[in-house]
């Protein structure tokens, strides 16, 4: 594809952002030049506060190759076995009826557990492990047919806190998070780095912002992280082997992960991609694969197509911007607000063994903030935005 110079790419930002009335948006392109950003409009409409590249915006189901990662990083150290059922690492579970128990972590990533598709609202309120020991009974057999599920990233997030001994935000921000030099953000509770705030788009053309999103403490593991484009890439990169975290994710760890794991099923993925793997949604066209996940918040769409590398983030309820035959590498998000900072120098401390063997919660585990932070030149977009390599 052509290349872009960071005004150029302005220019073509601000266009998209009239024409589909976004709020504001962020992208970043990034290739083995070296990565170039662009941002438009406001964090919140009507405020006058600026998309920035640092702007972290919610999400949404792009929070699952985060959640993925992490039990693969579990899986590469031996703490887990991806075709086991995850009864045994589950007590809960050891006593379910519903076959629930027999479903394996390999299953869960890919989305063909036979699992339902969410959590029943009435059970919000309860925690991770209450809500497994009720159980989450499968819709058909393990194995058989793909069926996304935010009900199978749930017991992922149980298992990873049930291994690591830390909570699932915990084990996200210390085991994979400030290893990639992310500053954690979620949509709920705490957070030291805020969150941008979604919008609504009416036929009439006002712009409604969405302070919160509707994400329970229940589900944080399918859709509660809120990052920049620039993150994405990062997260990306650690997938590519150009942001390593220092030995954060081995290059057959990643690669198992964008393996298609929906081959003779009864069911694929029709309609969403052409494949998934272990927690990647999985394209192909005119003979060129790529992998990538979207998210959707409240007020907020995210993106992201790595193969070349690339994220983005924007914040509308328009059309969102998708990647063509053209440009696979792309990989736009829309949240409002992302963009891509000048990429800092690699760190040469070590990553802390594995933040001390998943040390339990309420350790001092979590390794310094420029620990092993080294981010490669990769694109990313966020708020209305896109990005592509």
């Amino acid at each position: 594809m052509r290349q872009l110079d960071s005004a150029s790419l302005t220019a073509l930002l601000a266009d998209a952002v009239r024409e589909h009335g976004v709020p504001g948006a962020q992208l970043a392109m990034a290739g083995e030049s070296g990565t170039v950003t662009a941002v438009a409009g406001d964090e919140v409409a009507g405020t006058g506060r600026r998309v920035t590249g640092e702007s972290a915006f919610p999400l949404g189901s792009l929070t699952k190759p985060f959640t993925a990662t992490v039990a693969m990083v579990l899986v590469a150290d031996g703490d887990v076995e991806l075709d086991l059922p995850i009864a045994k690492y589950l007590p809960e579970l050891g006593a379910a009826t519903n076959g629930a128990d027999a479903v394996t972590l390999r299953q869960l990533l890919s989305h063909t557990g036979g699992l339902a598709a969410d959590v029943d609202e009435t059970e919000s309120a309860t925690t991770r492990r209450r809500w497994d020991a009720a159980g989450a009974a499968v819709a058909h057999p393990p194995g058989t047919a793909f069926s996304y599920s935010n009900v199978g990233y749930l017991l992922v997030g149980r298992l990873i806190e049930e291994i690591t001994g830390m909570t699932w935000r915990q084990a996200v921000e210390s085991i994979l998070l400030r290893p990639l030099g992310i500053a954690p953000s979620f949509v709920l509770g705490a957070t030291a780095r805020p969150f941008v705030a979604g919008h609504v788009v009416r036929p009439d053309g006002a712009v409604i912002p969405i302070a919160a999103q509707t994400v329970t403490a229940l589900s944080e593991p399918v859709a509660a992280v809120a990052a920049s484009a620039a993150d994405l890439v990062a997260l990306a990169g650690s997938h590519l082997g150009t942001t390593r975290g220092n030995g954060l994710l081995d290059q057959e760890t990643a690669e198992q992960m964008r393996h298609d794991q929906l081959t003779g099923l009864a069911a694929d993925s029709f309609g969403l991609a052409d494949g998934w793997g272990l927690g990647w949604s999985l394209y192909r066209r005119g003979g060129r694969e790529w992998f990538g996940h979207d998210g959707t918040g409240d007020g907020a769409w995210s993106h992201l197509r790595p193969s070349a590398l690339a994220a983005t983030s924007t914040d509308p309820s328009p059309t969102p911007s998708r990647p063509t035959a053209s440009r696979p590498t792309s990989s736009p998000t829309r949240s409002r607000g992302s963009g891509w900072p000048a990429s800092p120098t690699c760190g040469s401390t070590p990553f802390p063994d594995r933040v001390r063997r998943h040390s339990p919660a309420g350790s001092s585990a979590t390794p310094p903030p420029d620990a092993s932070r080294c981010c490669s030149p990769r694109a990313a977009c966020s708020a209305g935005s896109e990005a592509y390599t």
